[in-house]
């Protein structure tokens, strides 16, 4: 990644409340080596509603699962957890803005609570966790193919050494967008829909796993 492209990120995301540690350069200049902040909070601006925060969330979290390899879920990512400023006051270190511990009763009463944003976050990743563990397209190791197929929809396909396959598509953009859907014949496992008919609509920040 272009240096001008990685200020450019953490610029960005500084502006959105995330702390960044810097390193001393022997020039005197100075360089970011690490951004503080949640994942859930790097994806989104301060000003998302908790619905646009979840629909970026759980994207960016079907990709990852769709990639090969082992994927790693950081607990405070399964958490949905927010920056964490009070955290960072009180133990005087940028870190903590995303490593708060927790009372085992109160997760637990906020991850039975359906009007919390934990809920929603635990209950969607839980269930794209289950997709990929109970379909052997996506072994590690199984084939692995990426490409976009248009502007704003990347696609993802795995084949299974078996020949199970299946074909991931992620629309990345905030509008809806529609693709032919002639090739991409059969069920939906997130929505559990059967894909019928020549198009197939993605809605903004949405995927689907056929």
């Amino acid at each position: 990644m272009p240096e001008d492209e990685i200020l450019k990120l953490v610029e960005d995301l500084q502006q959105e409340g995330a702390l960044v540690n810097w390193k001393n350069n022997p020039d005197g200049s100075r360089s970011p080596y690490e951004i503080n902040v949640t994942y859930m909070d790097a994806l989104s601006d301060r000003y998302s509603t908790d619905d646009q925060r979840l629909a970026r969330f759980i994207l960016a979290h079907a990709i990852l699962l769709s990639f090969p390899g082992v994927p790693a879920i950081y607990i405070q990512s399964i958490l949905g957890s927010r920056n964490d400023y009070d955290g960072v006051t009180q133990l005087g270190y940028n870190r903590a803005i995303n490593r708060k511990k927790y009372r085992r009763t109160e997760i637990e009463a906020e991850l039975m609570d359906e009007t919390t944003l934990r809920y929603r976050v635990y209950h969607a990743l839980s269930r794209l966790i289950a997709i990929r563990r109970n379909n052997k397209a996506f072994h590690p190791e199984s084939q692995f193919s990426i490409k976009n197929i248009s502007p704003c929809v990347m696609q993802i396909e795995r084949v299974a050494k078996t020949g199970e396959s299946i074909v991931a598509l992620f629309n990345v953009s905030d509008n809806i967008n529609t693709i032919n859907s002639k090739k991409f014949q059969g069920t939906d496992l997130i929505s559990e829909t059967n894909l019928t008919g020549e198009v197939l609509t993605l809605h903004p920040l949405a995927g689907s796993v056929d």
